[in-house]
């Protein structure tokens, strides 16, 4: 045996004895560690879009306020309006 054949024997007695003293698989290791990344892009991914409509919301509040500010001060306007023309058309009615 030579070359990789030789590299692969190696690894796999180096593993076997790491097993038999007691240590951990570093395969085992490895797939929790891909979980774990997994799981940790998982949840910035979650965050990102609780933020993205967090975002959004707020700015369809903004909106719906704007508008609601704008449909009073018409509304006072509108009043405005016709109570000056009530007491104008009860001046004119007393001169």
């Amino acid at each position: 045996m030579c070359g990789l054949q030789c590299h692969l024997y190696v690894l796999c007695g180096v593993r076997i004895a790491r097993l038999e003293a007691g240590e951990g698989d570093d395969f085992a290791f490895m797939e929790w560690q891909a979980r774990m990344q997994q799981l940790d892009r998982e949840r910035e991914r979650t965050e990102f879009e609780r933020r993205r409509l967090a975002g959004l919301l707020s700015q369809q509040e903004s909106i719906i306020a704007r508008q609601k500010i704008v449909q009073h001060n018409k509304d006072l306007a509108a009043d405005m309006k016709a109570e000056v023309h009530c007491h104008w058309l009860s001046f004119c009615y007393f001169v």
